[in-house]
């Protein structure tokens, strides 16, 4: 999968295909924002449908209004699910309300995925199965076994494991920015390396305060 959304239907078109053509299966598309305004649903819906319409491989819709200031609209989602060439969507906005409306008005063969390990476990309970999470990057195995716990009818365990993650994903999706992700990263014994231009990298004082987040949730230091 691939993110290939920007901010105009030729250009997210363009770029999905060529990737397509490198070998991807599938597109990532975020909501255009730049205007934000005037991203209404119709407007949405007639983005998506065309960039759909001229895609050649299936699409899903990509929500993160905390980065793009716009947020799809349950409407939106519900005709959007009904085409045969857009297969689900990633919600990273956190709200589980709004997760479950999502899950109700798609089609059942629309793929609703939750973006964020934050709702995670709400995900779980209400029937949602797919995550794709940036918390992954530095801590993929807790993240997976929250839901073998959950899918083994422990519930308790599940809920612990995911209140006991809760913090780091705070911190390495919001508190700590990418800079934190990275470093949590490199912690967890995988290769996050150094940000880029103009981001800049965790200052030691972010790092120690990390790994203390890091150590409390029990996560293994990797680096030693």
């Amino acid at each position: 999968m691939a993110g290939t959304g920007v901010e105009s239907a030729r250009e997210t078109i363009k770029l999905t295909n060529k990737c397509a053509r490198l070998g991807v299966h599938s597109a990532l598309v975020l909501t255009p924002h730049y205007y934000g305004g005037s991203m209404t649903t119709s407007a949405r819906i007639k983005f998506f449908t065309a960039v759909a319409d001229a895609s050649d491989i299936p699409i899903l819709l990509y929500n993160v209004s905390k980065f793009t200031g716009v947020n799809i609209s349950a409407e939106a989602v519900a005709e959007l699910s009904g085409h045969p060439n857009i297969v689900g969507m990633k919600d990273s906005n956190g709200d589980v309300p709004q997760l479950a409306t999502f899950l109700r008005v798609a089609d059942p063969s629309f793929q609703v995925m939750t973006g964020t390990f934050s709702a995670w476990y709400p995900a779980l309970a209400m029937g949602i199965d797919g995550i794709i999470s940036a918390m992954a990057n530095c801590c993929p195995n807790e993240i997976a076994e929250v839901q073998e716990l959950f899918d083994a009818g422990n519930r308790k365990g599940a809920q612990g494991l995911y209140q006991r993650m809760f913090p780091v994903n705070g911190a390495v999706t919001g508190g700590f920015g990418i800079a934190g992700l990275k470093f949590a990263t490199d912690y967890c014994g995988y290769t996050g390396g150094y940000v880029r231009n103009p981001l800049s990298d965790s200052s030691e004082d972010d790092k120690k305060k990390l790994t203390a987040v890091l150590q409390k949730a029990k996560v293994s230091n990797k680096r030693k």
